[in-house]
């Protein structure tokens, strides 16, 4: 009885494990190192928002051209974030995790990047593009998800706050 069960079993199996797997889209942009000195790399962009701007969204941006998101949460946890960043941790974790990881580009005084995000089923890319107001500031103005296939007009403000040691930029995802 049993042994007639097997390739049921075994069908089943593979149809579950396959119909799970996640899809992993590529990137449309290719990585090519900033050699732009329109911003400053010798920490990270950030911008607070919320009702009394108490969350934070933290980007690295480094000189190979990889972009490494670096936390979305609590203003209030920033503190702690930073400590994970500086002791390794956090690139420890964030090598490993696909939807961290992305590229961005400089062209005169606009900036767009390309990354994973966790969704439906991992992982689709968004962009963000915008202006380099100054070399510790950037405004994204619209935005693009895969998923939803459509433009979002936006004002996201990134301000740069020096930071060392920053996150090591090697990952699995990005040549």
């Amino acid at each position: 009885m049993l042994k007639s069960n097997v390739p049921v079993i075994f069908m089943y199996l593979i149809i579950m494990l396959t119909a799970c797997y996640p899809k992993i889209y590529p990137l449309n942009m290719e990585r090519m190192p900033n050699n732009s000195d329109a911003l400053k790399l010798y920490g990270y962009y950030y911008i607070t928002y919320g009702d009394s701007n108490e969350f934070v969204h933290v980007y690295f941006l480094y000189k190979n051209g990889v972009l490494l998101d670096g936390f979305s949460g609590a203003l209030k946890d920033l503190a702690s974030r930073e400590k994970r960043y500086a002791s390794g941790e956090y690139a420890y974790f964030a090598k490993n995790n696909q939807s961290n990881w992305g590229v961005y580009k400089i062209k005169d005084q606009k900036i767009i990047l390309e990354k994973w995000y966790s969704g439906n089923r991992c992982c689709k890319t968004s962009f963000r593009s915008g202006e380099i107001l100054d070399n510790e500031t950037f405004k994204i103005t619209r935005t693009y998800s895969e998923e939803e296939g459509e433009y979002e007009e936006v004002n996201y403000t990134y301000t740069f706050k020096p930071f060392s040691p920053k996150p090591d930029s090697t990952n699995f995802f990005i040549d």
